[in-house]
């Protein structure tokens, strides 16, 4: 927590001089405070575990939690601070819901509880805290910021827009928000942004969160990559186009990774994850008699290293759907197909179950225990 609290210090002396450059500068339209509390109690019915428990009912429990943040920002012509301060409260967390293999943490209250070991569990720390600098149409930002890749632009049409938000965006990295702690990252994020197209890169060391109240430390995790969105066709209906590329690297030690090989040869293997993931995505949608037809496809290819084991994997989905926007409620059928590969061999050298690297699971499925 210092090394990042000094940073953005640093960072704010830095853009002293741009702030006090501004003499016409009216403060009451450039500060923003922010201050939210979102308080949420979950009521779980897991699935019963097959194998004998001290209490019959271990896997139905409910605990509460506070997410409490508080901040400003100061947005100037070409600068943009913000600080945002986050403290995380759970109480009630089960004690008894975490089990031996193969049954392991009955749901999201005993994750909680697996990485504090506490039932009354809450630290305070620094949730965002980075400097923007933009000049036509060049934004540098530094710092500790959230990252949701799919979204590096909005389509102005509300179709494309809603679509990319919910079956896009945050599909391989997001700041995982449904957790009570959440996820930030560390490091620089460059964009260039252009009518018809934007260009974004980010060079980043994502921070704990998720399940682990104490949010402020980086894990040892790399996380790079850039992307390239157009944001329309010529001579075509709204449409929204992107390549991207990430590179992940995670060099923990201590971390057991989850695949199909022996416990023993998993236990043996301390040799780092790293994976190259490309991909795009391509949406679009068009006036088809009194509603709207929209077309969606994702696909992403990997390929690196899973510990000792080579890595290659893919997926892709592909979805369509139907839009009433001027009925009542505005109602929106859709249909769609995700595949994804999977390893039938754990003992070949090989590794071929797609990874998803940082999402925001729970966007996509409530019970996430597959690939998206």
């Amino acid at each position: 927590m210092p090394r990042t609290i000094g940073a953005v210090l640093v960072l704010c002396l830095l853009a002293a001089p741009v702030v006090r450059g501004d003499d016409d500068v009216n403060w009451r339209d450039r500060v923003t405070l922010i201050a939210s509390e979102r308080l949420r109690g979950e009521f779980v019915d897991w699935f019963r575990p097959r194998q004998r428990t001290p209490a019959p009912d271990v896997h139905r429990y409910s605990f509460i939690a506070s997410q409490l943040r508080a901040g400003l920002s100061v947005v100037l012509p070409h600068v943009q601070l913000t600080l945002v301060a986050q403290d995380t409260r759970l109480g009630n967390v089960p004690d008894d819901a975490s089990l031996a293999p193969p049954a392991g943490n009955l749901g999201p209250g005993a994750v909680y509880y697996a990485n504090t070991k506490q039932r009354t569990q809450g630290e305070p720390f620094l949730k965002l805290g980075f400097l923007t600098f933009r000049r036509a149409g060049l934004a540098a930002t530094v710092g500790r910021y959230e990252y949701r890749d799919g979204l590096e632009t909005v389509p102005g049409d509300p179709a494309l827009s809603a679509l990319k938000r919910t079956r896009i965006a945050e599909r391989l990295v997001g700041p995982f928000d449904f957790t009570h702690v959440t996820r930030s990252f560390d490091g620089v994020r460059l964009a260039y942004d252009r009518p018809g197209w934007n260009v974004t890169m980010i060079g980043t060391r994502p921070t704990q969160g998720g399940f682990e109240v104490s949010a402020n430390r980086e894990l040892d995790l790399t996380l790079a990559g850039a992307a390239l969105t157009l944001k329309r066709l010529p001579v075509a209906p709204p449409a929204d186009v992107r390549l991207f590329y990430l590179y992940y690297r995670d060099g923990r030690d201590g971390v057991l990774k989850v695949d199909n090989r022996p416990l023993p040869v998993r236990t043996a293997d301390h040799a780092p994850v790293a994976i190259h993931t490309a991909g795009g995505h391509g949406l679009t949608v068009v006036d088809v008699g009194p509603g709207r037809l929209d077309l969606l496809a994702w696909v992403a290819v990997q390929a690196g290293d899973w510990g000792v084991d080579d890595h290659a994997a893919w997926a892709y989905a592909v979805e369509t759907g139907y839009q009433l926007p001027t009925f009542a409620a505005a109602p929106w059928l859709r249909v769609g197909y995700d595949r994804s590969s999977g390893d039938g061999n754990p003992g070949d050298g090989h590794h071929r179950t797609f990874f998803q690297l940082l999402p925001t699971a729970r966007t996509y499925a409530q019970l996430p225990f597959y690939n998206l």
